[in-house]
């Protein structure tokens, strides 16, 4: 943007994996009992954009300000070992947005600022006796740091600061039998909740 008042950037991607690591079934013992282990399965993919802008607020009479926003979507796929069907992989999000802000005070050689993550989609994890369903929700953090004497440069950051904190919910469903098509014994379904966290530092160079 105009004077290096803001930017604008924009992505899009296809990754082909030709052996994606995932848990898969190596053995039966003689009680019937399936074992698993980690290794590759076999081909998968993610699809995707992804949009970044920031800028900063002079317009409003706040040079020192900064904004920043990020919008990701995405869709992965592979086909699972267990059931056979096809999912989307582990730890790839369908849909992320975040917001950050930092403010300089330069007078006083300070900043601060903070960050707010929202993510949507489920993550389907899956061995030879259990499939889980996990979520995540959303997290807020903030930081303020100050340059002191000599070189050194003081920060706090806080994490988790959300009303309920940051809480990630699991269902869990268990078959009678070691494999996943056997009927339901019983669904387990609990919530993580993370306590807030600060963390104080010290950095500067000697």
């Amino acid at each position: 943007m105009p004077n290096r008042q803001g930017l604008l950037e924009g992505r899009a991607f296809y990754k082909a994996i030709n052996d994606h690591i995932d848990k898969f079934i190596i053995r039966r013992e003689a009680s019937g009992e399936l074992v698993s282990a980690t290794g590759n399965i076999g081909k998968a993919r993610v699809i995707g954009a992804e949009i970044k802008a920031g800028t900063r607020l002079a317009w409003l009479g706040l040079p020192d300000v900064g904004i920043d926003a990020r919008y990701l979507r995405q869709r992965s796929r592979t086909t699972d070992p267990f059931t056979g069907m096809h999912r989307g992989l582990t730890f790839y999000w369908d849909d992320e947005v975040d917001f950050s802000l930092r403010h300089d005070v330069t007078a006083w050689g300070m900043s601060c600022g903070g960050k707010f993550t929202a993510t949507e989609g489920q993550q389907t994890f899956t061995d030879a006796r259990v499939q889980r369903v996990f979520e995540r929700g959303p997290k807020l953090e903030a930081f303020v740091e100050k340059k002191l004497w000599a070189g050194l440069t003081g920060r706090i950051d806080a994490y988790d600061l959300m009303p309920k904190h940051n809480r990630e919910y699991q269902s869990r469903i268990l078959y009678t039998r070691d494999i996943i098509d056997g009927a339901i014994s019983r669904t387990e379904r609990y919530t993580e909740i993370r306590d807030r966290r600060f963390v104080v530092s010290l950095r500067g160079r000697f």
